[in-house]
């Protein structure tokens, strides 16, 4: 299984013909303050399968970690492939993500295990209005 693309947004849906819609594609965050809540994130990704991939279980597994290396959220969805030849879109949705820190996070993404991609996403820290 390969992965096509990935990305992160404010909004996503795959809609019933299969097609993936995205809105608000961003790498960045601001907050007034931290540590911060960030209500929801959309994570998508797209897969395509290859031959053998129907033969065994499969595993994504997106995770969100800080610049420490301390996980902030995790999404696993195991999988049984059914034809060789597919596309697979996936939005997996974080709700009420609690960063402690601005700074450099990252978004990784596994398949079976290994490291397929990796986003950064910048937490910034701005200030209040006057």
């Amino acid at each position: 299984m390969q992965l096509r693309y990935a990305l992160l947004a404010s909004f996503a849906n795959v809609s019933q013909e299969g097609h993936l819609n995205a809105m608000g594609i961003l790498d960045r965050l601001f907050a007034y303050r931290f540590p911060v809540i960030h209500r929801e994130l959309f994570v998508i990704n797209s897969l395509a399968t290859e031959p053998g991939d129907a033969e065994q279980p499969q595993e994504v597994r997106v995770s969100i970690i800080d610049a420490d290396g301390t996980m902030v959220a995790e999404a696993v969805t195991e999988m049984q492939i059914q034809d060789e030849r597919q596309t697979l879109n996936q939005v997996h949705v974080f709700q009420d993500l609690r960063f402690e820190k601005a700074g450099a996070h990252q978004v990784s993404f596994f398949i079976n295990g290994a490291l397929a991609h990796a986003l950064d996403l910048d937490l910034i820290q701005v200030d209040e209005p006057r």
